[in-house]
């Protein structure tokens, strides 16, 4: 009697009673990182490449600049997006502030594949910090809010797991995309592949109750 191999889903035996919640929200949030922080890694690949390449008058020195600037804007509106999440209960705000940070995320870097000028960078790169910051604050709020802390650590671990893999792929991929068909077209895919990252959060509320998603008792 041959006996076939299953692959066992990592995500199955979170909890006895509240598994099938916590794995769906878990795998939701696991795929939006793939897309969201994949994607990045997808454009990484070339960034730098692109902005000497394609933006006018562009050098290394206006690459570091712009990365700066994208740096800054995360840190100057991460803490008032953290407060404004507080602020409201439960996670509906969340949720859509994951989608819409995502999804817009994708659309700038769409953006980015058709700038040619130095002030059109510094402006899609300083939007891009603030998106990330929304996403950043949002998806640790759902994630840590809505898993329980008996198998925190397995779950962050499958994570970690599949987000490695995931972004891996990415790096990979985006090297041969950028080979066939060019920097800025890499760009832009990369964009499109953040993009879908975005419908990914909505799926998170068909597995909390009402009480959940408003904050009420």
């Amino acid at each position: 009697m041959h006996i076939i191999p299953t692959i066992k889903d990592p995500y199955s035996d979170f909890d006895t009673t509240t598994h099938t919640k916590q794995g769906s929200i878990a795998r939701a949030l696991t795929l939006n990182d793939i897309f969201f922080l994949g994607g990045i890694s997808f454009v990484g690949v070339v960034i730098t490449l692109f902005i000497v390449t394609f933006i006018e008058g562009a050098t290394v020195e206006h690459v570091g600049i712009a990365f700066m600037i994208r740096l800054l804007a995360r840190a100057v509106f991460a803490l008032p997006i953290g407060t404004f999440f507080d602020k409201h209960k439960g996670y509906t705000d969340e949720i859509w502030g994951l989608c819409f940070s995502t999804s817009l995320f994708g659309i700038l870097h769409v953006a980015l594949g058709f700038s040619t000028n130095i002030w059109q960078l510094y402006v899609i790169m300083f939007f891009l910090g603030v998106l990330e910051a929304a996403n950043a604050s949002s998806w640790r709020i759902l994630f840590f809010g809505s898993i329980s802390r008996a198998f925190l650590g397995k779950i962050t671990g499958v994570y970690d797991m599949f987000y490695s893999v995931g972004t891996a792929l990415c790096l990979v991929l985006g090297g041969y995309v950028a080979a066939s068909i060019g920097y800025d077209n890499t760009v832009i895919v990369g964009g499109l592949f953040i993009m879908v990252g975005g419908f990914l959060p909505l799926l998170i509320r068909g597995y909390l109750s009402k009480n959940e998603l408003t904050g009420t008792k």
